[in-house]
């Protein structure tokens, strides 16, 4: 999912940009990968804070045969997995970075557990770069052709104004 804000953000010491990793064909293996999340923890508990948790990449066939995913998506997933760490419920669409390169690696898509007996599966960013350079190359120029199209009503208004006043 993108979001389009209706103001840029400010940014400073808590709101900061991110690059997107590129790189489809990175492979992950055993490069330890941050996550945050809110989601629960491990009493089962929402947190009251963000909550941060590193853990080693796992190889792709290996998570992909243990959560009995089709192997046509093993080249779009980035798995993490560590006995008794997981992301969980509400994690979802949190970010993952690894190897503190501060790229954006993948996206919490879902994982079978909450404690690590499984690999959590996230969505690696690189393989839908297309998609959201189109998405946003779309939404830009139709922003632009609706300011346009607003300037150019805007612009007649004001004629048809001015011309009722000279007919007063």
């Amino acid at each position: 999912m993108l979001l389009q804000l209706q103001k840029p953000l400010k940014f400073g010491s808590t709101i900061n940009k991110i690059n997107l990793e590129t790189d489809i064909g990175k492979n992950y293996t055993g490069d330890l990968c941050t996550i945050t999340g809110w989601g629960l923890n491990g009493e089962g508990n929402s947190p009251d804070r963000l909550q941060i948790l590193s853990m080693p990449a796992v190889n792709k066939t290996y998570c992909g045969t243990a959560n009995f995913m089709p192997e046509i998506y093993w080249n779009k997933i980035l798995c993490l997995q560590e006995i008794g760490k997981d992301s969980c419920v509400g994690d979802s669409g949190g970010p993952v970075i690894c190897n503190n390169d501060n790229k954006l690696a993948g996206l919490l898509s879902f994982g079978l557990k909450c404690n690590g007996t499984t690999p959590s599966v996230h969505t690696k960013i690189a393989a839908y770069l297309d998609w959201i350079k189109d998405t946003m190359n779309t939404k830009n120029r139709k922003n632009k052709k609706d300011k346009k199209n607003k300037n150019n009503t805007k612009s007649k208004g004001k004629k048809s104004n001015k011309n009722n006043r000279n007919r007063n």
